[in-house]
């Protein structure tokens, strides 16, 4: 997340009843889930049909990517559209090949994807954008290599004086833990 909060907070509450908020892009690496209907995910995707969806956007396989196409496809006005500062994804079905600033207003977030047949993270592959786009992509390098005992108190300093705010629960998977690059130690 490159910026505030509150300013996706504002784009999510321009449609509060959407099942779901993603990109242009289609990207379910960044989506924001009303929980209230997270139930109706499964109906509506089993209304879609799924085969001829998965055809026209190459998915080849069901996941979630493709469920969340089919009920944007089959039920568009179900789901909110971000703006695109809060769709930017490098994958490997995407190669910026200019400034990540370029033509935009501004960056929400990055999200950086093995992609393909690479469950790996994006990082563990390289990160090959970071050195080559050290003024754009490459600024999520600082990002990257901070601590989470550094995020969670940058979280809860975003909480408004007077409110709860809502518990996050990290829980880091052992292969996340790999000495060859600088990953969190306490959740």
């Amino acid at each position: 997340i490159m910026s505030n909060l509150e300013a996706l907070m504002n784009e999510v509450n321009r449609q509060p009843d959407s099942i779901f908020h993603w990109g242009i892009g289609h990207c379910a690496g960044f989506v924001i889930f009303n929980v209230r209907r997270m139930n109706e995910i499964w109906s509506l995707a089993s209304e879609s049909d799924l085969r001829r969806i998965s055809h026209e956007f190459e998915q080849g396989r069901v996941n979630d990517q493709l469920l969340l196409v089919a009920i944007n496809c089959t039920y568009p006005r179900e789901v909110n559209i971000l703006s695109e500062p809060w769709d930017m994804h490098v994958t490997s079905h995407w190669r910026p090949k200019q400034s990540l600033l370029l033509g935009r207003s501004g960056v929400g977030m990055l999200h950086f994807n093995g992609g393909a047949a690479s469950k790996d993270a994006y990082f563990d592959n390289g990160g090959k954008f970071l050195s080559a786009y050290p003024d754009t992509w490459g600024e999520a390098t600082y990002y990257v290599n901070l601590s989470w005992r550094w995020a969670q108190y940058q979280a809860k300093g975003l909480v408004r004086h007077g409110t709860t705010g809502y518990k996050i629960n990290i829980h880091l998977l052992p292969s996340t833990l790999k000495t060859n690059h600088t990953h969190p130690q306490s959740g």
